[in-house]
């Protein structure tokens, strides 16, 4: 599979590289979001699909959660702010620009006192006036100006992207807060009579190598759907995305959250798994 894929990404290259081009001004703040989140998702793909090396893809896992974000959170905006929508990119760039001052400040001055950084006076004010603009344009858009931005999962049940949403926060989740079961599943040993385990990232490499190969896949082929119109995609790469689509259907088991193995049971032969796949092919 990897293989494939990469071999498709590395054709839509020239069409990636005509894409990500744009000037950046007030009234393109928005465009500029959208190619930027595009060459974000592209790049990650060929990043899973070239690795010569797979022993560090655990580490990859969680940048498929900040894919599928950009992907919810853009086509919200696209869809519903069409009044002040390039402002609204400012207004969220500068507010959480300050907010990054006030945090570091308050490490900074405990960790390194002598260290010179960057700060913005009456920042925490600015913060609270860009929240009020940011609530008003909302509030012209016919949206409700109660709160900031509705959460990821809202938006996701509004672009019809929630089940794609919680599978991928669910999988990811793990990796970047504390999970005593996947810290336990780290480990590994060959002798089954031994009580010794080995743990380290690197035993299910192959497991997080495929896993972000695949749905960093789907997560391009849900981008080409929201955005192959603003970003003139259907003219670029439509035949390729064909061909990742057919990859994609050719694996017989999606990878899972929870696998057959890791729990110690014997997942279906792949003789059963054909059956199931032929049968359901016949009953559409």
């Amino acid at each position: 599979m990897k293989e494939q894929l990469d071999k498709i990404f590395r054709d839509i290259h020239p069409h990636y590289q005509t894409i990500i081009v744009e000037r950046l001004g007030e009234d393109s703040a928005f465009l500029c979001v959208t190619k930027a989140a595009f060459a974000k998702n592209y790049e990650f793909n060929c990043l899973c699909n070239s690795l010569e090396n797979i022993q560090d893809s655990f580490f990859l896992m969680s940048s498929l959660r900040g894919i599928c974000e950009d992907l919810i959170a853009i086509k919200y905006i696209n869809e519903h702010i069409k009044i002040d929508r390039d402002k609204l990119i400012r207004l969220m760039t500068r507010k959480r620009t300050l907010e990054g001052t006030i945090v570091q400040k308050s490490f900074l001055l405990e960790q390194k006192p002598h260290q010179i950084f960057l700060e913005f006076k009456d920042a925490e004010k600015q913060v609270g006036e860009l929240t009020d603009e940011i609530k008003a344009i909302l509030v012209k858009n016919g949206l409700k100006g109660d709160k900031e931005f509705p959460s990821v999962a809202q938006m996701a049940t509004d672009a019809k992207l929630i089940k794609l949403y919680d599978y991928l926060y669910y999988a990811t989740s793990k990796t970047v807060h504390f999970e005593p079961g996947l810290l336990l599943r780290l480990g590994w040993t060959e002798n089954k009579q031994s009580d010794n385990f080995i743990f380290s990232t690197k035993n299910f490499n192959r497991y997080h190598a495929d896993f972000c190969s695949y749905y960093a896949a789907i997560l391009f082929i849900e981008f080409y759907k929201s955005f192959k119109k603003d970003l003139q995609l259907d003219k670029l790469i439509k035949k390729d995305i064909k061909l990742i689509r057919e990859v994609l259907d050719e694996q017989i088991r999606m990878p899972e959250i929870v696998t057959f193995e890791e729990c110690n049971i014997k997942p279906p032969s792949i003789i059963t798994q054909l059956l199931a796949k032929s049968a359901h092919k016949l009953g559409r």
